[in-house]
């Protein structure tokens, strides 16, 4: 069950596809997709009509299992000595006397871990300048 705690009682049923997890590949090869496929064909090899196979396919679960991967995160204090091409940033809850030397160099460590973009989750707007760079 997925759970999304941003929308009161919103639940989603999923199928989770685990053969996707230790794949290089983002998501399943066109090969195993045939597979995959095909596999599922089977079960509905007893419906005479093509189209309603075709129509029980689109709604089967194992056919729609969600093609997961492993997500990494790594803490401001581990990645130093680091780079990562995107690098996503969410400083959390803060107030006005948590903005210490510490944090600005905590903000240093962060910005300067994204070779080629950073982005700022959750940030305060009154930190921001909008710039047209």
């Amino acid at each position: 069950t997925l759970v999304f705690p941003d929308y009161d009682d919103y639940e989603v049923e999923a199928t989770i596809l685990l053969d996707t997890l230790q794949s290089e590949a983002p998501a399943l090869t066109h090969e195993q997709g045939e597979q995959l496929f095909n596999a599922v064909m089977e079960d509905y090899a007893d419906v005479p009509l093509k189209s309603e196979r075709l129509r029980k396919l689109r709604s089967d679960r194992f056919f729609n299992a969600l093609q997961i991967k492993y997500a990494y995160a790594v803490t401001c204090h581990k990645a130093q000595g680091g780079q990562w091409a995107h690098v996503y940033v969410d400083q959390g809850y803060m107030t006005d006397d948590m903005l210490t030397p510490e944090y600005i160099h905590w903000l240093y460590t962060a910005f300067t871990r994204a070779t080629e973009q950073l982005y700022l989750v959750n940030w305060p707007k009154t930190q921001i300048q909008e710039t047209n760079l």
